[in-house]
Order: C-alpha cells, then structure tokens, then sequence
C-alpha cells in the first residue's frame, strides 16, 4: 500500500449565516463555540492522509469537540443517505 502526504492548510473565514442546503444541524456546544473551532483547528495535524486523516475526520473531530458527541456524522450519514436534515431538536433550544 501506497500513502502519499500531502501537507494542507486549515483555513477560517467567517459565515454570515448558516446554510440552507447540503449542512446538517449537529447539535449545539457548551461554551463558546469559536474559540473552541479555532483551538481545534490549531492543533490539527495538516499532514493529510485521503482515507486515513483528511477533510472527513476534520469534521468529525470537530463536531465531537463541539458537541461531545462521537461518530455523529457517522450516524446521520447512514440514517440520512448524505441528504440535508435537522435534528429533533429543529435548531431549537
């Protein structure tokens, strides 16, 4: 087996509002969320492996630092086939 590292970049910008399509509503997080995306981010490892540590374990690691919830994504991926969906908690709280 072959791996190839290819060294990335993790990139921030700011949204203005959330996205209609195509996202999932995950949860919400305890404290404040940005500075936790950003520490997470500054401690990501930008060696990337596809398969092995790529732009989909960045997502779930980040969703379990935000939420503590684990596999999430992997969850609502097999239950959602990959199509846009909230949660029950419906972006309330």
């Amino acid at each position: 087996m072959l791996l190839t590292l290819v060294r990335g970049v993790v990139l921030m910008r700011k949204s203005r509002k959330l996205p209609r399509s195509r996202c999932w509503f995950v949860g919400y997080s305890e404290g404040d969320a940005v500075d936790k995306a950003s520490e997470f981010s500054n401690t990501w490892g930008v060696d990337l492996r596809v398969g092995l540590h790529d732009c989909r374990h960045f997502t779930t690691g980040l969703v379990e630092q935000l939420t503590g919830e684990k596999l999430l994504l992997e969850h609502l991926r097999s239950n959602g086939g990959g199509q846009s969906q909230v949660t029950s908690h419906d972006h309330k709280r």
